[in-house]
């Protein structure tokens, strides 16, 4: 196939890069650009669905005018109760009315995080993604190969389900495809139909190949671009991915320069974090008016920032911790103490990527991790872009989707934290570049 779509599905907002293959020697690279209600275009879509006025979907942007509200049943079964007990309450003048407009339905595919509705977030997921790849067909026709990222997790177990279920919500999305034919089929649709007709099916290894489809991990996605041009040094590092709704952390090494992920954890605070905090405590501004302060003056933020970054340390403490603990359980077959362990790690790179990280105030050094460096367009150094009017600042963002339009070569080879120190050869043999490899070199 000569496209290659890299689709990263946001928690906050989608990505997505198309690496045009018909001249091998000469790879050409696209960021599809969405519209918004008013015809402007992005290539940030926003992870939003949308019920509407006549049960249709709308996607990526919220319509005020049309969007369909509900009655609250918990506030409304209140309401009975209070009445039978008699009690003096004019809450049925009061009964909240709910938005049927979806955020968040990323985070909670791939997480434990609880959701309110009574739609289960892999079907809204599955939704979003259909018109995602209807848009994409609109444009490339069906000669296209996607694959997607993965958050993946530091439990080998939890890892196989993410992938598992990132395998099934693309497999339905291209279901529905074949199903409607085209976009505006798909939008004619009314939700209750749509939810009928989706599943979640079981899959194969030739239905993966049938649909052109594969998923990787999105940490690895967003290093492998800057680590086969061998921007970083070897030896154990850390990728901090600061999105809208989460934070990755992630543990790894370069080998062969390609970066082997070791351990991966988030947890569910990111840049919109931030704009929450200040908004219990500034409730005359509306986030748009929150991010537009934020970008001019971070000072202002300065409490909400200081909390998100505790957080954030605490996260990566809560990592080097499991790393030490692995390193301190093979001790007894490699002899190296742990303070050679830590002494290996200093000034080591800390990788900052996603939205989060365009700001220099969010970008700290954790721990002995204190080379750091932002993923942006200089670093990523994409042969030749399509799309010759992008905000320069917006690559950090786009670094993801970039890394997964790039097909690999070979297999990708994760080596879990359990597993990581196995090969790291005792101290006294003289095998100096496995030595070098873990960065434990005698200096």
């Amino acid at each position: 196939m000569n496209y290659t779509i890299g689709l990263d599905f946001g928690t906050h907002q989608t990505k997505v890069c198309i690496e045009d293959a018909s001249n091998p020697a000469q790879k050409i690279y696209e960021f599809f650009e969405f519209e918004d209600l008013d015809g402007n275009k992005s290539v940030l879509f926003p992870s939003i669905v949308q019920i509407n006025n006549d049960d249709t979907l709308s996607y990526g942007f919220v319509d005020d005018s049309g969007y369909k509200t509900v009655s609250n049943w918990k506030d409304k079964l209140l309401y009975f109760k209070n009445k039978i007990f008699n009690k003096q309450t004019e809450y049925n003048k009061q009964l909240k009315k709910k938005k049927h407009i979806f955020r968040y339905f990323k985070l909670a595919t791939f997480s434990n995080q609880q959701w309110q509705y009574g739609i289960k977030p892999e079907i809204i997921s599955v939704w979003y993604l259909t018109f995602v790849l209807f848009k994409l067909q609109k444009k490339y026709g069906n000669n296209f190969f996607t694959q997607m990222g993965v958050p993946y997790s530091i439990n080998a177990q939890d890892t196989e389900k993410q992938k598992s279920t990132a395998y099934k919500i693309l497999i339905s999305a291209n279901l529905l495809v074949s199903k409607y034919v085209n976009i505006d089929n798909f939008l004619k649709i009314k939700y209750t139909e749509l939810w009928q007709n989706t599943e979640l099916p079981d899959y194969s290894e030739q239905d993966i190949i049938d649909f052109g489809i594969n998923v990787m991990p999105e940490a690895f996605a967003g290093l492998s671009s800057i680590t086969q041009q061998g921007k970083l040094a070897k030896g154990m590092h850390l990728l901090i991915d600061i999105g809208g709704g989460t934070t990755d952390i992630a543990f790894f090494t370069i080998t062969d320069n390609l970066p082997n992920i070791h351990a991966v954890m988030s947890f569910p605070q990111g840049l919109n974090y931030i704009f929450e905090e200040y908004l219990q405590a500034n409730n005359l501004f509306s986030m748009s008016e929150v991010q537009q302060l934020f970008r001019n003056n971070q000072e202002d933020f300065e409490d909400s920032v200081s909390f998100y970054h505790r957080l954030l340390k605490d996260n990566t403490n809560k990592m080097i911790q499991r790393v030490e603990q692995e390193f301190l359980n093979k001790k007894a077959v490699h002899g190296w103490s742990i303070s050679k362990f830590r002494g290996a790690l200093q000034d080591k790179h800390i990788v900052y990527c996603g939205g989060g990280s365009m700001y220099n105030s969010m970008r700290i050094a954790l721990s002995n991790f204190t080379d750091i460096r932002l993923i942006n367009k200089e670093l990523l150094n994409i042969p030749y872009i399509k799309n010759k009017n992008i905000d320069v600042s917006l690559f950090t963002i786009l670094a993801t989707s970039y890394g997964l339009s790039i097909q690999l070569e070979n297999e990708i080879t994760m080596i879990p934290i359990e597993k990581f120190f196995d090969n790291l050869p005792q101290k006294n043999e003289e095998k100096y570049d496995w030595r070098k490899e873990y960065g434990l070199v005698d200096t």
